[in-house]
């Protein structure tokens, strides 16, 4: 699996990345802002919406979302920050749903606040109606499957805003030289490998390789070499405060791609600190502090015209590999 981001507006329009799982046939949405101009089957795959906060140009396009898996019998996951479960029933609340049945979407709404997560569904086959809550302790981790976790900060945007990092897991690659000198040759045996490597069992246990009988440590030693997975950050609308540099700095920690807002240049820093936003330059900025491999600057300010090149070269002072 990896990660093949697309942002779905130009660099100064609503946010809205859209995230495809390379050979998943699955995609994470991250903020939806404007979408309604792309195909509805484009969200087809989308599994999981995470949003940073309600304002208009990141939450207009759920809408959008839900038509295009209303009659999809597939549960959408949303994650968001405190309040998000309230914006998601009125969103609902304002259609009649007289003439849905089961074979329809269900949306699970997980709502993070204080390093808890509190889960409310709403399921079309109940038009909507929310369904009973539960709560569980997470701390910033909202999502954590076997190939996949996605993690949280908690901004300050005059509101509360949420920045994601999303990692893979680590990938397991087989040494098929390795495997070919020694005798073997490739089966299922190899998929049961790696899945006990993965989940971290007894190095003692037993594994038929090819039919000849080994122990897991063993060949885990000799076949299978371990690849770090990528990380993915995204950060949007928060003010440029000491606070939530620190906190974004440290989300972002190492990620092979790195979404940062950059809405303003350094001369209209007056007006990013009113908006509560950040400059292109604190954007190349938090990218160096926090060593990621590449920063892509979007969420610009219609102010400039559609000339993005001056953010660009400003956020370039600071951390050389912009796209």
């Amino acid at each position: 699996m990896s990660f093949l981001p697309q942002l779905l507006n130009p660099r100064d329009g609503d946010a809205a990345l859209l995230v495809a799982l390379k050979g998943q046939g699955r995609a994470l949405l991250l903020d939806c802002g404007q979408i309604a101009h792309h195909r509805r089957e484009l969200f087809h795959p989308v599994t999981d919406l995470f949003v940073s906060h309600a304002h208009i140009d990141h939450f207009t396009g759920f809408d959008h979302i839900l038509r295009s898996l209303l009659t999809r019998r597939q549960t959408l996951r949303v994650y968001g920050p405190p309040g998000i479960t309230e914006r998601v029933a009125a969103k609902l609340g304002g259609y009649t749903w007289n003439l849905l049945g089961a074979e329809a979407v269900t949306i699970l709404v997980n709502e993070w606040a204080n390093g808890s997560i509190t889960t409310t569904p709403f399921a079309a086959a109940d038009c909507f109606m929310p369904g009973p809550s539960a709560v569980c302790e997470a701390g910033n981790l909202l999502l954590a499957e076997e190939l996949l976790t996605a993690r949280c900060a908690l901004l300050n945007h005059r509101t509360p805003s949420l920045a994601f990092r999303l990692e893979e897991a680590d990938h397991l690659r087989i040494d098929t030289e390795t495997l070919i000198a020694g005798g073997l040759k490739p089966g299922p045996w190899l998929g049961r490998l790696k899945r006990l490597v993965r989940e971290g069992a007894d190095p003692e246990t037993p594994v038929a390789a090819d039919g000849k009988p080994f122990s897991l440590g063993d060949l885990a030693e000799r076949l299978v070499r371990r690849e770090r997975g990528e990380i993915l950050a995204y950060v949007t609308d928060a003010r440029g405060s000491r606070e939530n540099l620190a906190k974004i700095i440290a989300l972002a920690r190492g990620a092979d791609h790195f979404f940062c807002e950059g809405m303003f240049l350094e001369a209209d820093r007056e007006r990013a600190d009113a908006s509560a936003h950040l400059t292109a330059r604190q954007a190349g900025r938090l990218a160096r502090e926090a060593g990621v491999k590449r920063l892509t600057i979007f969420h610009a300010s219609r102010r400039y015209g559609g000339n993005h090149a001056p953010l660009l070269e400003e956020a370039r002072t600071e951390f050389a590999k912009v796209e």
